[in-house]
């Protein structure tokens, strides 16, 4: 079983407490089934995708007063010097 969360499980923001607290939430259930069923053979994981620039972000960028500065501050936090952009289906 694949679970889908972000790395918003591990950090929070002013803002986001939904969203930060029910990625949590998959982590913790992950590691609850994988626990409960690991025995049986069966894997249980989790994907914590990096940033991803889409619309949920927007008023993050806005905020900041230099939306341009502040994708490139997102950006710079991945090993690859980007984050996502399921616009073009790039990292």
């Amino acid at each position: 079983m694949l679970n889908i969360s972000s790395i918003d499980a591990f950090t929070s923001y002013s803002g986001f407490a939904a969203y930060d607290s029910s990625k949590a939430a998959v982590l913790a259930l992950t590691r609850a089934m994988a626990i409960d069923h690991g025995r049986n053979g069966i894997r249980v994981n989790a994907i914590c995708p990096g940033y991803i620039d889409t619309p949920l972000l927007a008023p993050y960028f806005e905020r900041t007063g230099n939306p341009d500065q502040a994708r490139r501050e997102i950006a710079s936090l991945h090993p690859w010097g980007t984050s996502a952009d399921p616009k073009t289906s790039q990292t």
